[in-house]
């Protein structure tokens, strides 16, 4: 696939996520920042990159990491609860680019809710 092919299957991705159910709907399970220690864990139905159904990602005060992608459901619920689990230690992440390398992953130091 080269450049333009990526571009064009990467913006495909950004408008089909535009047209998605609200997030409500989409969500599998989530944990907010204050009943987890400072660090919240979200995984929701998704649909912006092509093969991948799920996705689990860490949130702080600075942004919204995501970090792991599933493609049953089965998968995100038990990829949630090993990432609640471990966000109990986790101090960094590497938050997961996408669109078939045009955006690369990233590790990214986490600051906690006080």
């Amino acid at each position: 696939m080269d450049e333009l092919e990526l571009l064009a299957a990467a913006a495909r991705g950004m408008l089909l996520a535009l047209y998605d159910a609200p997030i409500e709907e989409r969500r599998v399970a989530q944990i907010m920042p204050e009943q987890n220690d400072g660090l919240g864990v979200s995984t929701v139905q998704m649909s912006d990159i092509p093969g991948w159904e799920y996705e689990t990602a860490i949130f702080d005060v600075e942004g919204t990491y995501p970090v792991e992608r599933y493609h049953t459901p089965a998968e995100a619920e038990a990829g949630h609860l090993r990432w609640v689990e471990a966000s109990k230690d986790l101090v960094t992440v590497i938050r997961l680019g996408g669109w078939e390398g045009t955006v690369p992953d990233k590790e990214v130091h986490l600051t906690r809710e006080p």
